[in-house]
């Protein structure tokens, strides 16, 4: 009677550890799964913080661009005209 109730007693035992064993590995993948999507996440918005940088840089960069070439091509071009708007707005 002893016996079998060790060996009952060992069975209940190795049972549960195999269940906490799943339960374990199941916490573990749903973790996995978690952080797997939360990198994705913030892959997502961090591509999107890259794209509209890098959206931003090529805009100011063809601004400054085409503003040295304006101040190349026509010295004083932006000095002058405000110049004019405050003279004819003057002589009024």
């Amino acid at each position: 009677m002893k016996f079998c109730l060790g060996e009952f007693l060992n069975r209940s035992q190795l049972f549960r550890t195999s269940r906490d064993r799943h339960s374990k590995k199941v916490e573990k993948q749903t973790a996995l799964l978690y952080t797997c999507k939360h990198e994705i996440r913030r892959n997502k918005y961090s591509y999107y913080f890259t794209n509209i940088l890098k959206d931003v840089a090529i805009f100011m960069s063809h601004f400054l661009l085409l503003t040295l070439f304006t101040y190349n091509h026509h010295p004083g071009y932006i000095h002058t005209h405000i110049n004019k708007q405050k003279n004819n707005h003057l002589s009024y």
